[in-house]
């Protein structure tokens, strides 16, 4: 066994802290060439978390993000084991029409998702990296089928569910995913059904309004889609005939999926759509909205829990091919508006 003299430890001690200096500055110096030439970590932009399987798919990198790199390396991984993988171009946002597109500072890229069942929602994890293993940043995805209504299908056609859409808009894009409502070529012309909707980017004028209302009263669910932004919605200014009016955000509200990533809506350079009250020739006025802070969604109920109008003031039609989200929230709000809401799928 050996015994170190005092000399030799209080040498020793020295060294050490010499040695911790040198690692600091090493690691300084490090740090300080690496934010100068890499590595540049991966980061998406917000509000992509949910992507349709069995397609291509572009995802749009956070601003300023690898803005010299070429290429983006991903791999799709479930389970520790791999689904699919490939290097795709790193191009300008809008050159690729993303969805999520916003300043010419923004890179897109594309990859390929696995196929799922329909009506089936995988999660799996995306690896990323611009060339520099090492640099690899893992994001959680949620991969839903197309056909977001075939759980519910047959449970909707029993309820009945009528669509009035003169625009003919949202009944191609309801069609395209296997859901046929009744359309109605007038408003007369909806008679048991339990829920009506009212396309997407029509004009409200007041035959529109007093039918829905009228539906309402009557014990039926009426979803109302975003119209032009020049149309507008009088609202009753008193709590008369047991009236409910209520607005919310998508995110404090029973109306939404529990798993859903709602910062789709803000991946526009645009901030939020939704709702906003104005006064118009004393009467009070609800209008399609486009702010920093309106609410996405209203509703009136005619009596407690019995009928009611839903109004979404968010693009689900408009943005239909660009994500799952549009249809996940429109699926979730056509099972909440059955005669007894059911749980989440």
């Amino acid at each position: 066994m050996t015994i170190n003299s005092p000399e030799r430890t209080a040498h020793s001690q020295p060294r050490s802290a010499c040695s911790r200096g040198i690692r600091v500055v090493a690691g300084a110096v490090f740090l300080l060439v690496a934010s100068i030439a890499g590595p540049s970590w991966a980061q998406l932009k917000p509000g992509q978390s949910d992507q349709f399987a069995g397609e291509t798919c572009t995802l749009t990198l956070a601003p300023g993000v690898a803005t010299t790199s070429k290429q983006a390396h991903w791999r799709l991984n479930t389970a520790n084991r791999t689904l699919t993988q490939g290097v795709s171009e790193l191009k300008p946002a809008k050159e690729l029409q993303s969805s999520n597109a916003g300043g010419a500072a923004e890179r897109s890229f594309v990859i390929k998702t696995p196929e799922v069942k329909s009506g089936v929602m995988l999660e799996v994890d995306l690896f990323l990296h611009f060339g520099d293993p090492l640099s690899e940043t893992r994001h959680p995805l949620r991969l839903h089928s197309p056909d977001c209504f075939v759980n519910i299908r047959q449970t909707l056609r029993d309820a009945g569910i009528a669509l009035y859409d003169p625009a003919g808009i949202t009944e191609d894009a309801l069609k395209k995913t296997g859901l046929t409502p009744n359309v109605a070529a007038s408003l007369k012309r909806v008679d048991s059904e339990a829920i009506i909707v009212i396309g997407e980017s029509i004009a409200w004028d007041k035959r529109t309004v007093k039918a829905a209302e009228q539906w309402a009263s009557d014990g039926k669910w009426v979803i109302v889609l975003r119209p032009t932004d020049a149309s507008t919605w009088p609202m009753q200014t008193s709590a008369a005939d047991g009236v409910k009016l209520a607005f919310t955000s998508i995110t404090n509200s029973r109306w939404r999926p529990k798993q859903l990533d709602l910062d789709f809506w803000s991946s526009h350079a645009e901030h939020a759509r939704g709702w906003e009250l104005q006064v118009s020739n004393n009467q009070l006025r609800m209008t399609p909205a486009i702010g920093p802070q309106v609410w996405q969604l209203a509703e009136y109920q005619s009596r407690e829990n019995h009928g009611g109008c839903l109004f979404v003031g968010v693009p689900l039609i408009s943005r239909w091919n660009e994500s799952p989200v549009p249809r996940e929230l429109l699926t979730h709000i056509l099972l909440q508006t059955l005669p007894h809401p059911q749980l989440d799928p």
